[in-house]
């Protein structure tokens, strides 16, 4: 019987999707119907999960790098060992990785995933399928406003090692497995309609509680510096304009971490010398399928298929912040939704023949 094997974060656990349209679901099922036989789906990746934690977690003056407007890079090396790695937040049984997937949280880690896959699995799967960066490069380094694109692009670059013992880790862990690395794409693209984009940086700058917040919010309201249609098209644009500017420089910045990303994982597989066993699989969307764009792939925050379970968590549960419980309500946001899940089996379908999956 086929075995498939998924690792990593939010988009492999299928943010904000019902479980027939995730995309490892879809996978599983191409699978099924040319091997006449049912795929085993163990599936450890969940939301917000990270490669490794960050040492040190925060940057030389205690800020989060994710509201840092030039976030840190990572260490040269990561020495870490399964015992360390044993020491922190383990992924449960199969019926807890599926409750619990859909909540935002950096553990387990992926390198615990990797560990209690190998414990929890008596054979080796036929097919891994994992991602990995997003994450660790935090996303709000890519969505929000004020951030230094080259800090973030050479963030996304020094994630080498982590990835690179990420990825061997995998492929010593499974030897009798194919490996198929999935990649990203921008969030934010030109197709995003700004007021959209607006509103959803100002709800999250307000939740993380940031003291400009509501200056930056008065100062750059759409309203008070464009005028728009009722299609949110700009009609009028002033000598300055910074809604404008900020727009222009978040497209920059997701096109070029994208591109740092590939160009990362890309080199990490080539240093594996693994040829024939393991292949990428990167989705492409266009301008107009991104997020709040007009043809988008991507749910927008609170109009996907288990919103209502997530707020559900979001209202009663006394373990998470007000910072949290925002991040759990929209936590599907930029995530593709059943049109963009099909993108991304599509990919991950042609990388398995590729590899002679099936």
């Amino acid at each position: 019987m086929p075995h498939l094997l998924v690792l990593g974060d939010s988009i492999l656990w299928g943010q904000g999707l019902e479980e027939r349209y995730k995309p490892t679901r879809l996978l599983a099922d191409a699978w099924a119907s040319a091997a006449s036989a049912a795929v085993t789906i163990s599936r450890f990746a969940h939301s917000g999960a990270m490669i490794w934690r960050e040492d040190p977690p925060h940057g030389a003056n205690g800020c989060p790098p994710e509201l840092m407007s030039a976030p840190p890079p990572f260490a040269a090396t990561l020495p870490v060992g399964d015992d360390e790695v044993r020491a922190t937040l383990g992924c449960g049984a199969p019926d807890d990785r599926d409750r619990d997937g859909e909540i935002p949280r950096s553990e387990p880690y992926i390198l615990r995933q990797i560990l209690d896959a190998r414990r929890e699995l008596t054979t080796d799967p036929d097919l891994v399928l994992v991602d990995c960066g997003i994450n660790d490069t935090r996303l709000y380094n890519l969505v929000l406003p004020g951030k230094d694109t080259a800090a973030v692009v050479a963030r996304a670059r020094s994630l080498r090692p982590f990835m690179r013992f990420a990825l061997r880790s995998v492929t010593d862990a499974f030897e009798n497995a194919r490996v198929i690395v999935t990649g990203y794409y921008p969030v934010v693209a030109g197709g995003s309609r700004h007021r959209k984009l607006y509103h959803f940086g100002v709800d999250v700058l307000r939740a993380a509680g940031q003291v400009v917040a509501d200056s930056i919010a008065n100062a750059l309201h759409p309203d008070h510096i464009i005028a728009v249609s009722q299609h949110d098209t700009i009609v009028r644009i002033p000598t300055y304009n910074p809604v404008k500017h900020y727009f222009d420089e978040l497209v920059e910045r997701n096109a070029s971490w994208v591109t740092a990303i590939h160009d990362t994982i890309h080199s990490v597989i080539g240093e594996l010398g693994l040829g024939g066993r393991i292949g990428l699989a990167i989705p492409r969307f266009g301008d107009d399928e991104v997020l709040f764009g007009r043809d988008t792939l991507l749910w927008g925050g609170t109009d996907d298929q288990v919103r209502d379970e997530r707020d559900r968590i979001a209202a009663t549960s006394t373990e998470l912040t007000p910072y949290d419980r925002l991040v759990t309500r929209v936590a599907s946001v930029g995530h593709p939704n059943v049109r963009g899940a099909k993108r991304y089996a599509e990919a991950v379908i042609r990388a398995a023949g590729d590899l002679e999956v099936f």
